[in-house]
């Protein structure tokens, strides 16, 4: 899986600039820059969306590789991985439209579109960045898109921006950290029943954070997010991590000052809690979809091995869990290891040791252990957790049951 911020590729970390410079004439640019939380934007029919960034912000964006990215958006995540400087003012995030998978058609639409919006927008084109949410190998019109563009210009120039993205709610969660207070928000697009539809979740943190930090964050949520809408991930899906905002204290007289590095006191309170809203919406997205239960793999030694685990494990749970709700037979978790150390028998990861493979059951139903009467197969627990060992990577992704 291709991750343009893997720390095992990357440079060394880029400072973000405090208050990178924005464009006089650009509306999103000045109603951004009065604003601490990202503004929306979008067309008359809810298919287009731009989210501009506070001047005082940075955005990392976690993408998935293979059919989900255009060449476009390949070239600006590469870029930003080798260090060049650039820094993201704007996303273009288009749900129904998908302009991927396409090859070469994709790159070229996605040039043109970049200099469209540019001349329209009054944005650079280093500021653009788009991404399909809709079925591969559908297109939506170029013309519509483009014309698109004039509309959002004129709704920024007379409204100043809308404070709630126009495609999913925004839900806000006071935070309390090591120091002081913030508020960390979530958004996303509507929960889509098709599996094979991609989907856009974003996080955002109402302090400053460096650019370097939050590479740190999607390299850790980012699997969470493809793991937990589809066992394979979902071709488009994209992870959007943006950090703004003064971050004044519940007292209102002082601001706290950024969190510029990874032994920051912060990173490690703010990561959790970005990581429960992220689950959080899995969870619910998982109740849209039928999902009940989730399958968590940990103790990995890497993300990459984790997801080879998961994927592993994935059909024998969704045949296991099936064939509990058809039978009504209850379950302990010594049933459930028995299960996955037969399908790790048929596929293993190199160096993955089973005799380690532990489960436990987390949620409704976890009160079933082995000391214990079974769960009641129509309650299954709300979490599958199989432990590896004392591995940090971990992912999750809901079961069909």
């Amino acid at each position: 899986m291709w991750n343009p911020f893997s720390r095992k590729t990357r440079t060394a970390p880029q400072m973000a600039p405090s208050a990178p410079q924005t464009h006089s004439d650009n509306p999103f640019g000045r109603a951004a820059s009065a604003a601490s939380d990202p503004l929306w934007f979008s067309d008359p029919e809810g298919r287009l969306a731009l989210m501009a960034l506070p001047a005082s912000g940075t955005g990392v964006f976690a993408l998935r590789g293979g059919l989900g990215l255009d060449g476009r958006v390949r070239e600006l995540a590469e870029r930003r991985a080798n260090g060049d400087g650039t820094d993201f003012r704007a996303v273009i995030v288009t749900p129904e439209a998908a302009a991927e998978g396409l090859g070469a058609a994709s790159t070229s639409v996605a040039e043109a579109l970049g200099f469209e919006w540019e001349r329209r927008l009054g944005l650079a084109r280093c500021d653009l960045l788009w991404a399909s949410g809709g079925p591969i190998g559908e297109t939506l019109e170029v013309g519509t898109l483009i014309g698109a563009a004039s509309v959002l210009r004129e709704v920024a120039t007379r409204e100043a921006g809308k404070s709630d993205p126009p495609f999913g709610p925004l839900r806000r969660m006071p935070f309390r950290m090591p120091e002081g207070h913030t508020e960390l928000s979530l958004w996303e697009t509507p929960p889509a029943v098709d599996l094979a539809r991609a989907s856009v979740h974003g996080l955002h943190v109402g302090l400053p954070v460096r650019r370097n930090v939050l590479e740190v964050f999607a390299e850790t949520l980012a699997p969470k997010l493809w793991a937990g809408l589809h066992p394979a991930g979902t071709a488009g899906d994209l992870l959007v991590i943006t950090a703004s905002g003064e971050g004044v204290e519940r007292s209102g007289n002082a601001s706290q000052p950024p969190v510029e590095r990874w032994d920051d006191p912060r990173v490690e309170a703010i990561s959790a809690g970005l990581t429960n809203l992220l689950e959080d919406a899995l969870r619910r997205r998982a109740l849209v979809r039928g999902m009940r239960t989730m399958l968590a793999v940990e103790g990995a030694e890497t993300t990459k091995e984790a997801h080879e685990l998961a994927e592993s494990l994935w059909p024998a749970a969704v045949a296991a869990g099936r064939a509990l709700r058809t039978s009504g037979k209850p379950e302990r978790p010594s049933g459930w290891e028995r299960v996955f150390r037969v399908a790790l028998s048929l596929r293993v990861s190199e160096g993955v040791e089973r005799s380690r493979l532990a489960v436990r059951f987390e949620g409704i139903g976890a009160e079933a252990t082995d000391a214990s009467d079974a769960t009641d197969a129509s309650k299954l627990p709300a979490r599958i957790v199989v432990s590896f060992g004392r591995g940090r990577a971990s992912v999750m992704m809901p079961l069909p049951i």
